[in-house]
């Protein structure tokens, strides 16, 4: 009885257990876990509304002080950056060492991402001050990155996660002050800007505030030190300045003493692909002309973006950093040139109506530019009074007192979609399908001389920008699925004799790439890939870029061997391309392949075979590339049979609860039991879990029958309970798909107090699986049921690498280790290290009052092992197998 009430009573002796120390000894700042839990409790308190930077700062080349100079001394140097990192943070900040010569600092409450890039730039300063140790002087220089709450991330794991990846990036450029992450994560503030600026422009009526608006957000938010738009007036001939917003101490920008020539002239040398991206405008080997011009305006680094409307350009946007040389990153140009689409096409746009406007007074005297069709009509009777001659060349039957929808669409009534429901000079896009065009359309009223009022429609096609956005992949320039599948679909409609191949290619562990090369470079792979695929198709074969590092092609073939051997023939393209491009790193590309039969027609059922293909030799080195085949496809068909049985199977209680003891090792008690599930169909056979477990874990009927089996469990205790027999805990497998239900704990203690069984008859088994995601929200699960009384191990202990890390953040009783700590066939040849490590986890067991369990002991020498070591428990074949409840009664009744 003393095993079973140790083990049942578990849970009352963790309060026994000696406080950890919160603050770190060399520095006297707080320590690992307690700088983790107080920036958990500071999230979790002030919620999403507030704003905070956390600093991963690391010193540059510390180990060589420690080699050079001495342990010792460098200690001294920790304890003087810690000393120094105190005067300049707040009393509300958080710093603490988290190990080694990095540091972890939240800066709370912050009014803009700027404030935490002065700060960074304070702490590099003061960190670089010469440091005066036992007659030694030396000079240190850090390394940092930021993460921005809640932009980053809203949970410690992740703002940590992308501070380091931008520390790294800062470490490998090795420049001091130039750090990528003292501006806010762009990715994140991309989103939010474009967010902006269509809010803006959709809701603001007056244009020329809203533009305004928008180039101070935009230059905010970028740190820029300047945003202009420049446009090329016709009564001019130089470029006008029309907006212009800088910061102060900045020069503002009127118009430049440029003549229109000129500026073409320098347009068509520099701007690539009508963008003009300059790191350092001091040495980029401009013309005197420009060289002077930025050298009066202070210009360093700009990304200029030309206003182009059907071939011809109408001014440029701008974008400055007047401070200091930098380096634009492919998002910060990708930011730039989407705001720039945006902000041109609005202001095209915006044009058309001002110059409408401004020929108010001239009755019939409408543009004449090309780019811009108009008409005019009565607002009631939608007829037309006039249409600007490059519409009447579009629509040559059109005529004065048709109905523009008649005239225009061939319809019978006004169209759905029309520019006079909007607000006065708002922009709507519309299709044509009677000219097969893309229009973007905006509305405004004029009034004769005689009172009469009519509104006037401006349209410009857009038809190549919309088909630009939606069919080309914007960083690769291959198709985007969704033009991928048109093709593809067009392609099977004609029924052609050709054979096709669709494939299902990934980079493997691309991430890695990104953390540890820099997104920059990321991104160089993926374009030089996309580039090198599309150099290797023929004719009717595509490729598209289907999410992140994932690509599709479909190619044509004759037969099985020369399929093969074009795939031999492009992965030895594929090879000559890393060792020519990226041979300092390890880029590993694989495929699935599968062959279109004619009857395909769904592209979604396609890219699955193919998918799976590609998942089964994910993570294998052997082969590059696998097709879909039969034993695929039998898989496939024994999961379907499976999931059409499931329900039923369910409901006719055709699942089993099956006991497997646990043994106190010394004594070989049964204190204990776990609860496994068997599938029994009605003829007999029984289906093995690992048949059906992955499947229900993947499709989430695992929720349904783990609470079955939970309630079988329960009953099973009451009834035993109620006989006055005696009983002992059972453990239950917890399945991950559970921890994001919020349902989970009250539906479980709900059955619990329905069968009124004292939670701690009841184990929660965790397998490490489960702590894959959100750690936060799983230790507020967990310590929900544990606050109801429920005991909890964890599964296969020593079989992943967070173990450790879990049992500091989890309130576990009992570890169960993975059997992979010892063979049975050679117990008598385990290594003294394999030795150390096994009675080293039981002591930290014992130490943190954690009950020790052993799984897979089938042989008198593993369980004699196991005792040499203090292991508390065991289950195992030595012991007992897995049984029916009916069998384990008579066990426990011996």
């Amino acid at each position: 009885m003393d095993d079973i009430e140790r083990y049942s009573n578990y849970q009352f002796k963790r309060g026994s257990l000696k406080e950890m120390l919160h603050f770190d000894a060399l520095t006297g700042l707080y320590n690992r876990g307690t700088t983790e839990y107080l920036i958990c409790k500071v999230i979790e308190t002030e919620g999403p509304d507030a704003l905070h930077a956390m600093i991963v700062l690391d010193l540059d080349n510390f180990r060589t002080i420690n080699d050079d100079l001495g342990n010792q001394f460098g200690d001294q140097v920790l304890a003087n950056t810690a000393k120094r990192l105190q005067t300049i943070l707040r009393n509300s900040d958080i710093v603490g060492r988290i190990g080694g010569d990095e540091f972890v600092i939240l800066l709370k409450d912050i009014k803009s991402p700027e404030t935490a890039a002065q700060k960074a730039e304070e702490i590099g300063r003061i960190i670089g001050e010469a440091h005066e140790i036992n007659e030694h002087t030396i000079q240190l220089s850090s390394s940092m990155g930021i993460a921005f709450y809640p932009f980053d991330g809203v949970m410690y794991e992740t703002l940590f996660e992308k501070a380091n990846i931008s520390l790294y990036e800062d470490k490998r450029k090795g420049k001091e002050g130039d750090r990528k992450s003292n501006k806010p994560n762009l990715r994140n503030y991309e989103n939010q800007l474009v967010k902006y600026a269509f809010d803006l422009m959709g809701e603001t009526k007056d244009a020329d505030d809203a533009i305004k608006q928008l180039l101070g957000k935009i230059g905010t938010e970028l740190d820029l030190s300047r945003v202009y738009i420049g446009e090329f007036i016709h009564e001019c001939d130089h470029m006008e300045i029309s907006y212009d917003w800088h910061k102060q101490l900045v020069p503002s920008i009127t118009s430049f003493d440029i003549n229109t020539y000129t500026w073409k002239q320098y347009i068509r040398k520099y701007y690539e692909n009508g963008i003009f991206i300059c790191s350092d405008c001091t040495d980029a080997g401009l013309p005197e002309a420009f060289r002077e011009l930025y050298d009066c305006l202070g210009i360093k680094s700009q990304i200029s973006s030309l206003i182009v409307v059907k071939g011809v350009t109408k001014g440029c946007i701008s974008f400055d950093s007047c401070k200091e040389m930098h380096a634009w990153t492919q998002q910060e140009i990708e930011v730039i040139t989407t705001l720039s689409d945006i902000i041109g096409e609005y202001l095209l746009n915006m044009r058309t109506v001002q110059q409408l406007e401004n020929e108010r007074r001239i009755t019939e005297a409408m543009p004449q530019d090309q780019n811009v069709l108009t008409f005019v009509f009565e607002p009631k009777s939608h007829n037309l009074i006039y249409m600007s001659p490059n519409l009447k060349q579009i629509f040559p039957n059109a005529r004065a007192g048709e109905s523009c929808y008649q005239a225009f669409a061939s319809k019978d009534g006004s169209c759905q979609i029309c520019p006079i429901r909007m607000e006065s000079g708002d922009v709507v896009e519309v299709f044509n399908d009677k000219v097969g065009w893309w229009l973007s359309s905006s509305a405004s009223e004029i009034e004769f001389k005689n009172g009469q009022k009519a509104r006037v429609i401006s349209m410009t096609d857009i038809t190549d920008f919309r088909e630009r956005m939606v069919s080309t992949d914007a960083l690769t320039g291959v198709s985007s699925f969704t033009k991928f599948g048109e093709d593809i679909n067009s392609l099977f409609e004609e029924n052609n004799d050709e054979h096709y191949a669709l494939m299902f290619t990934d980079f493997d562990k691309f991430k890695y790439i990104n953390e540890e090369q820099g997104y920059n470079i990321g991104n160089r792979v993926l374009i030089s890939f996309a580039k090198l695929c599309s150099s290797l198709l023929t004719e009717q074969e595509y490729i598209c870029r289907y999410s992140s590092d994932i690509f599709i092609t479909l190619i044509k073939y004759q037969d099985l061997d020369g399929l093969n051997e074009r795939l031999i023939n492009v992965y030895r393209k594929i090879d000559e391309w890393k060792k020519s491009h990226f041979s300092g790193f390890t880029i590993s590309v694989i495929s699935g392949i599968y062959l279109v039969q004619p009857e395909d027609r769904d592209i979604s059922t396609i890219l699955d075979k193919a998918n799976m293909a590609r998942k089964s030799i994910k993570g294998s080195h052997n082969r590059p590339y696998a097709f879909y085949d039969d034993k695929l496809h039998e898989q496939i068909i024994k999961e379907e049979r499976i999931e059409l049985l499931m329900e039923d199977a369910l409901a006719n209680q055709e699942f089993i609860v099956y006991l497997q003891p646990k043994v106190n090792l010394m004594t070989e008690q049964i204190i204990g039991a776990e609860a496994l599930v068997r599938w029994q169909r009605p003829n007999g056979k029984m289906i093995t879990p690992n048949d059906f477990i992955p499947l229900f874990e993947k499709n989430g009927f695992i929720k349904q029958l783990d609470f079955y089996i939970y309630e079988q469990v329960f009953g099973y205790l009451r009834k035993r309970m109620d006989e006055g027999k005696s009983v002992v805990p059972i453990s239950v497998n917890v399945s991950g798909v559970h921890i994001n239900d919020e349902q989970f704990v009250p539906n479980l203690t709900d059955l619990l107090n329905q069968y009124q069984i004292p939670p701690r008859m009841i184990e929660l088994e965790l397998t490490e699986s489960i702590f894959i995601g959100a750690l936060d929200e799983l230790i507020k699960t967990l310590n929900k049921l544990k606050d109801a009384g429920f005991i909890f191990s964890i599964d296969d202990f020593g079989s992943g690498y967070s173990s450790l890390n879990l049992l500091r953040h989890l309130p576990i009783d009992i570890m169960k280790l993975d059997k992979c700590f010892f063979d049975a066939a050679n117990i008598t040849k385990i290594t003294p290290k394999e030795k150390a490590v096994l009675s080293n986890i039981i002591r930290l067991g014992k130490d943190l009052d954690i009950l020790v369990l052993s799984e897979g002991v089938e042989t008198k020498e593993q369980a004699d092992f196991l005792r040499e070591f203090g292991c508390d428990l065991a289950q195992g074949y030595l012991f007992a197998r897995p049984m029916p409840l009916a069998e384990f009664n008579l066990l426990l009744e011996k």
